[in-house]
């Protein structure tokens, strides 16, 4: 398809930024750069709704990333060390809470 695929990157907003963040992890190694705007970060399901609590959830599913690695079910998080990425974070989002949107940058 002349797709390089060495510069393969994703982006989303909101919902479109947990894709992101999701397929970024789960396909790190062909996704070389990513842009996230009001999402928040991996396995969200454990975190949605957390306020204080988000960042270590994010720390766990940093955790759970190397043991899914390891299982080969998702490809190696090192692989996402210097990636380029943008992350925008809303202070005034009433769905996704800044805390969620702070745990992103953990994963």
């Amino acid at each position: 398809m002349g797709v390089n695929p060495d510069t393969i990157t994703m982006s989303g907003q909101s919902s479109g930024s947990y894709m992101t963040n999701h397929m970024m992890v789960l396909h790190s190694e062909r996704i070389k750069g990513y842009g996230m705007m009001e999402g928040g970060p991996y396995h969200v399901g454990a975190i949605w709704g957390v306020t204080e609590e988000a960042p270590l959830l994010a720390m766990e599913s940093v955790a759970n990333m190397t043991l899914m690695a390891e299982a080969g079910k998702i490809d190696d998080p090192k692989n996402l060390v210097d990636r380029p990425a943008f992350v925008l974070i809303a202070t005034n989002d009433e769905t996704v809470t800044t805390n969620q949107q702070h745990a992103q940058n953990i994963t």
